[in-house]
């Protein structure tokens, strides 16, 4: 399953900032965000594994494109004398979500 969604996301990493550049990188933020909205859905109502493939792929894809952007966002937001800080805030508050979703999981 990982293949599905990795191969994308570095694809579309690459032309994440190919596309910042040209369009900006609020436009490919959101375009981003698009290809998620779908993602719930397809798992969801998934009648086979393929709409699983297909929905890990579209997440890749809105990783690329939404995660990076994001990260370069943050970095000109705080500047380059911080640039550290702000990383290391995104990473950890990142990593503390995903324990705490999965604390809440073990305790239910």
């Amino acid at each position: 399953m990982t293949n599905q969604g990795s191969f994308p996301l570095l694809r579309s990493v690459n032309f994440a900032g190919r596309f910042s550049d040209r369009w900006g990188r609020k436009k490919v933020l959101v375009i981003g965000w698009l290809f998620a909205i779908p993602v719930p859905f397809l798992i969801i109502f998934a009648p086979s594994w393929s709409w699983i493939i297909a929905a890990n792929v579209l997440l890749g894809i809105n990783q690329g494109l939404a995660w990076s952007t994001l990260v370069v966002m943050k970095i000109d937001l705080v500047g380059p004398s911080r640039r550290g800080l702000a990383m290391g805030l995104n990473e950890a508050f990142g990593y503390i979500a995903v324990a705490l979703t999965a604390w809440g999981w073990i305790i239910h």
